[in-house]
């Protein structure tokens, strides 16, 4: 099977995981607007509609409906449904963890010892020598052509720990499906962007591998993740301490979450975390939960990401093939789960 194919296998799952859901809740007649813009045949459903369409507009429809859902319990449904086709159609064993049910009750899990600072450092130092950035306000990014060929990136991105435990949150064979690097710089008083609480919807279900390759302080710009704000139970909870009325949870899940961010500190208090360290500190999150990176102050931080979800959306598939990798480097991992994550990341 060829990666378009395997994409289009994903695509079709997903999207009849969306048609049932929306079954099961008896609101098939919310799906009907999506298919307006293909003037379906009078009596045409949902799923026959999309299902007719070409892998990428299926892909970018899947992109749309995901953005478009704030209800958890309808986005859980949809990566359960996803999950169980996914864990059928791969045969890929789901592993053990013993760090996923803390994964899952607090959206977030350090990983000591994954990188040394001495490979920290060879990333940096690499990544200083490569001048082809494009910047966006006051963050420079890298060029996806010279991430994937950092070293020991690919070693790091399939580490066993962090297959497992993304594995386990996804319900299925997680896929590796963007690399980024980025400079936070110390060039702006208010926040803005990324710099905002928000949610990120960048699939049904998905989490994020974060590296500082530099030394983060609390000038530095550290990452801020609220502990538990992923569940709806974390967020009714705050909410009961601090006498807020349970009714209030919905506008907590909006959107991406930016409408209700300056009440965040307020709500979640000491669930707010501020992750600072050494180059080397790692740590796997669910972006789902409220999360931000703070402005640096008296230093620019440098940091290597990784996104893990279940659906290779077609713009991914193109920042794939932008990258240009025509193998994998060695130290990458052979299980075959790994071999299962990083299957699209080759052209």
């Amino acid at each position: 099977m060829n990666k378009m194919q395997d994409a289009q296998s994903v695509y079709a799952a997903a999207l009849r995981a969306v048609n049932q859901t929306y079954t099961e809740l008896g609101r098939t007649e919310a799906l009907l607007s999506v298919i307006k813009p293909f003037n379906p045949a009078p009596g045409t459903g949902f799923l026959d509609c999309v299902l007719a369409q070409d892998p990428a507009e299926q892909g970018n429809l899947l992109w749309g409906i995901n953005k478009q859902i704030g209800d958890p319990g309808i986005r859980q449904r949809i990566g359960q449904i996803l999950a169980a086709s996914e864990r059928e159609r791969t045969g890929v064993p789901q592993p053990d963890s013993a760090a996923a049910d803390a994964f899952a009750r607090d959206g977030i899990v350090p990983l000591a010892d994954l990188v040394s600072p001495a490979e920290a450092a060879e990333i940096l130092k690499y990544l200083e020598g490569c001048t082809n950035l494009t910047r966006q306000e006051t963050v420079l990014h890298h060029d996806v052509k010279d991430v994937v060929r950092a070293p020991h990136v690919f070693r790091i991105a399939t580490d066993p720990r962090i297959l497992a435990i993304a594995s386990r949150h996804i319900g299925a064979p997680a896929t590796m499906v963007q690399m980024d690097a980025w400079w936070s710089l110390p060039e702006r008083e208010e926040p803005h962007g990324a710099q905002i609480f928000h949610r990120d919807r960048d699939d049904f279900s998905s989490c994020k591998l974060f590296l500082y390759l530099s030394d983060v302080t609390a000038g530095d710009g550290p990452h801020i993740f609220v502990r538990g704000s992923h569940r709806p139970e974390g967020v009714t909870d705050a909410l009961n301490a601090i006498g807020a009325l349970p009714e209030k949870m919905s506008l907590f899940f909006n959107g991406n979450g930016r409408e209700v961010a300056h009440l965040i500190d307020q709500v979640f208090g000491a669930a707010v975390m501020e992750i600072t360290g050494g180059p080397g500190t790692c740590f796997l999150e669910n972006t789902f939960g409220f999360h931000r990176g703070k402005i640096p102050k008296t230093g620019r931080r440098c940091i290597f990401q990784v996104l893990y979800a279940g659906i290779p959306y077609p713009a991914r598939l193109e920042r794939w093939m932008e990258a240009g990798l025509a193998t994998l480097p060695p130290d990458c991992a052979t299980t075959p789960l790994a071999r299962h994550a990083v299957r699209f990341a080759t052209s």
